[in-house]
């Protein structure tokens, strides 16, 4: 051995080529054994074209639709029944008939209220007749408060005549003239001459001179505005009222003017009657004066306040008339209301069938001429349309709408399948060990005698379609980094992994959005052939293994890599 390194160590060349002999050798003596590994051959399917269904499975328990008991809403004498088992009936229909006079006669007195209150409603509106119109109440009033204005127009010029100047002119003569003194006019005389017997005399003559000034004044400005305005029927209301207004306060101003300086007069003459004096007889001619333009100006006032009042009171009328009107038709709408729940008092003697369905449990001892009320129990209804009622967990219930069409098979009847739609689902869940669950209702579209209540029902409801849509396998997708893949085939035998986007998915289908096109191959699975005869089936999800053949199962294509 000694001698064999000695030799391989003064040889290298040598040494080089026994190394690479064995090398070469080894490997192809290794070869066959390595030979053994498995060789890939790739499971296809074609990128289509379908529609898309996505729905949830439950089950449930069919139930009538409605189902009443049949009872009277009133007391009374029966006047006619149409009630037996296993009738049917349609909505609408009647089945008893109680007593109803006193319910007919309070309609009709409803009904003559009524018509009464809409007559009284048209006059008021105004309406057309055969024998002529009606004027409506707004139209009256406005009438109304024309013509007061016109009266007004008609009557300010009789004030303004000679007569309101000339007792003007004339109280000023009387109350300011020298006559009963030399040194002080006629109203300070009145107040002096008295001063040593009544304190408050004085203070007469200064309220006699004020109300005489005010009287002047207020008298020259509703002159000057009525000259100004030359008023007629066509005049503006606003300069009409106005004039009115002036005319009221200077008419008021003159009475209380004439009235003061009578006060002072009648004082003068009272003081010195009790004293036992003598005065002037001229004041007695003055008190008389003062008497007639006191009557003259009060009979003025009234006409005045009258011609004012007419217009206020016919402009409130006018105003009042939309109220009336809206009372009267209050007035409508309440015999409306009253009529109307007359009428439903008067159905309630009626027994109608509320649905349309079948007759059961009849109350067979009831007859004509029998009393009943609303205790008595008199047939129960059952509608001929089903529901199944469903329970559906959270996550279905989160899919699950109002409206939605559904399959339905029934355990108890081979090869039935109806149709039907949700109509009516929970909105609060109900809560049972800890677990949420939301009632559903799901109705049949049509019926088929062989369903009764109470049979167990599946229920497979349609959450989603999507129609001609590009769709794969669910097993060709893959899912990495939340990015979604497919392993295409192309026609070189290379395999590429491409991106792509999906849509809805099914149970076996997924729809792609982007990234592939039709008729592209897929990759769902793949059989991997070994030396030994073995075959090896992967897929995405599921590993198969058959012995001495190819794959089993519904295999849509097999493509082997290089042609063969």
């Amino acid at each position: 051995m000694k001698k064999l390194f000695h030799f391989l160590k003064t040889h290298k060349a040598i040494t080089v080529i026994i190394v690479l002999v064995i090398l070469v050798g080894g490997y192809f003596l290794l070869k066959p054994v390595f030979s053994k590994s498995s060789t890939p051959n790739y499971i296809t399917a074609k990128v289509e074209r379908t529609d898309l269904i996505n729905s949830i499975s439950v089950t449930g328990q069919t139930t009538a639709q409605n189902k009443v008991t049949l009872t009277p809403k009133v007391s009374g004498e029966v006047t006619y029944i149409n009630l037996a088992n296993g009738k049917a009936v349609k909505k609408g229909e009647i089945l008893l008939k109680i007593k109803d006079d006193d319910a007919r006669n309070a309609v009709r007195d409803a009904q003559i209220t009524l018509d009464n209150a809409k007559r009284d409603l048209s006059k008021m509106e105004g309406l057309a007749t055969n024998e002529g119109s009606i004027e409506s109440i707004k139209a009256k009033r406005q009438k109304d408060l024309t013509i007061a204005y016109q009266k007004a127009v008609d009557g300010l010029p009789a004030i303004f005549t000679s007569t309101t100047p000339n007792i003007i002119t004339s109280l000023y003569d009387l109350l300011f003239q020298n006559d009963l003194s030399a040194n002080d006019d006629n109203v300070d005389y009145y107040g002096k001459s008295l001063v040593l017997y009544n304190k408050s005399a004085l203070q007469y003559s200064e309220a006699t001179r004020k109300a005489y000034d005010l009287a002047k004044s207020s008298y020259d400005i509703a002159a000057a505005n009525y000259k100004s305005n030359n008023l007629t029927y066509y005049s503006n209301t606003q300069d009409i009222e106005q004039a009115v207004n002036l005319t009221y306060e200077a008419l008021k101003n003159i009475n209380d003017a004439v009235r003061a300086a009578l006060n002072i007069v009648h004082l003068y003459k009272d003081s010195m009657t009790e004293m036992k004096l003598q005065y002037p007889s001229l004041v007695d001619d003055q008190d008389k004066i003062l008497t007639s333009y006191f009557n003259i100006t009060s009979d003025l006032f009234k006409q005045i306040d009258t011609i004012k009042n007419n217009i206020q009171t016919a402009k409130e009328n006018l105003i009042n008339a939309d109220f009336d009107l809206s009372d009267q038709q209050t007035a409508v709408d309440k015999a409306e209301r009253n009529l109307k729940t007359a009428l439903d008092k008067l159905a309630d003697y009626t027994l109608t069938a509320p649905f349309d369905g079948i007759l059961g449990n009849v109350a067979e001892d009831i007859h004509v001429g029998d009393n009943v009320s609303p205790s008595t129990n008199l047939a129960t209804l059952i509608s001929q349309q089903y529901m199944i009622d469903i329970s559906l967990t959270e996550t279905d219930a989160a899919q699950v709408e109002i409206g939605q069409k559904a399959n339905i098979t029934f355990d108890a009847l081979d090869n039935v399948m109806l149709t039907g739609r949700v109509v009516d689902m929970d909105v609060v869940g109900t809560v049972s060990q800890g677990v949420v669950s939301y009632g559903a209702k799901v109705l049949l579209d049509k019926m088929d005698e062989r369903i009764k209540p109470g049979m167990s029902a599946t229920v497979e409801i349609i959450v989603a379609t999507k129609p001609n849509v590009l769709a794969i396998s669910r097993v060709a997708l893959k899912n990495q980094n939340n990015k979604y893949f497919v392993r295409v085939l192309k026609s070189d035998g290379t395999v590429e992994m491409r991106p792509v986007e999906i849509g809805l998915e099914t149970d076996s289908k997924v729809e792609i959005v982007s990234g592939l096109t039709e008729g592209e191959s897929i990759i769902i699975g793949t059989v991997s052939t070994s030396t030994s005869g073995t075959n090896l089936l992967r897929s995405n999800n599921l590993y198969q293994r058959n012995t001495g053949g190819s794959a089993s199962g519904n295999i849509p294509q097999m493509r082997m890599p290089g042609g063969f």
